[in-house]
């Protein structure tokens, strides 16, 4: 979508690598690549919280931007 082009190239600015994935994948495949994140932006939803958990368990990072 036009607001994920428009992040990413903003992440991009700042430095990052974001990933940017095709929307016909299916749930379980996006909670598996968002929990294998080193660095994550989490969003407002409990599919996000949960992915979240996940990353600190792996000893990633998780941003809130609020």
């Amino acid at each position: 979508s036009c607001y994920c082009n428009h992040v990413a190239g903003f992440l991009m600015d700042l430095g990052f690598d974001p990933v940017l994935r095709s929307p016909v994948r299916s749930p379980d495949e996006d909670l598996c690549l968002m929990s294998r994140s080193r660095i994550y932006i989490q969003g407002g939803g409990g599919f996000s919280r949960l992915a979240a958990k996940m990353v600190k368990r792996r000893g990633g990072t998780v941003i809130r931007p609020w």
